[in-house]
């Protein structure tokens, strides 16, 4: 595999023989896979999910390389090719919007400082969003680790990064493959992003990964449920 792109809400790569795809945001998952049997480094492989063919991975063999190899481009597009692409408007305008006007719900404050509050040291924070728990974090934190796939998304909460004077890193990157080392945080916090995942259970282990020993995992959810993708856990 040669290069791969991300505009809007698809991937589009380019495989060895100079073919290109492109895949729905949600139909490509990136993973690492740093054994004998994984790919060498800087060649990742695109591998086929399902018989249909609509679905893939991306096996990477160590989590820095996704952000190296993946580059963030749009094209200029016409007013009538965005007329074509009602989806693609409805992802970039409208639905940050409406996602940052739900979450500044004032019933959930208190949520979110009880779970931000109980944060220190350096945090992971998954599906950032629009940034609307920056201001509760305290000063026990050092550092926050800003996930979040949807470029809209990470622009209007880097606008709210001045709300803490705690410094923030913004990642463009998925839940699914986290493009840090091995236990190199001390908390992870994730609200009501459980369900916004395709993989919840690879995500899950990605957060078990970048998490130290002994480190916290702070989550609020929708639902309580061992088999709802929407439960969250503890990881011990």
């Amino acid at each position: 595999m040669k290069a791969i792109t991300y505009c809007h809400d698809t991937y589009r790569v380019t495989t060895a023989d100079d073919k290109k795809r492109a895949f729905w945001e949600r139909n490509l998952r990136l993973k690492t896979d740093s054994g004998q049997e994984g790919p060498q480094n800087d060649v990742p492989a695109l591998v086929p999910a399902e018989m249909m063919g609509d679905r893939a991975d991306v096996i990477f063999a160590a989590p820095e390389e996704i952000n190296k190899v993946i580059e963030f481009r749009c094209r200029l597009t016409t007013f009538f090719e965005r007329r074509e692409k009602p989806m693609g408007f409805y992802n970039d305008f409208i639905f940050p919007r409406i996602c940052d006007l739900a979450m500044r719900n004032k019933q959930l404050r208190p949520i979110r400082e009880r779970v931000i509050g109980a944060a220190e040291g350096r945090v992971l924070e998954i599906g950032i969003g629009s940034g609307v728990n920056l201001p509760f974090y305290r000063p026990a934190v050092r550092e926050i680790l800003a996930l979040e796939p949807a470029p809209p998304l990470v622009s209007m909460a880097t606008g709210k990064s001045c709300t803490t004077s705690i410094p923030v890193r913004f990642i463009e990157a998925s839940a699914e493959a986290i493009p840090l080392d091995d236990h190199s945080v001390d908390t992870v916090v994730t609200t009501w992003t459980l369900c916004s995942i395709p993989q919840v259970a690879t995500a899950l282990a990605e957060m078990r990964r970048v998490l130290r020993p002994g480190g916290k995992l702070l989550f609020a959810s929708t639902a309580w449920h061992p088999t709802s993708p929407c439960a969250g856990g503890r990881i011990g």
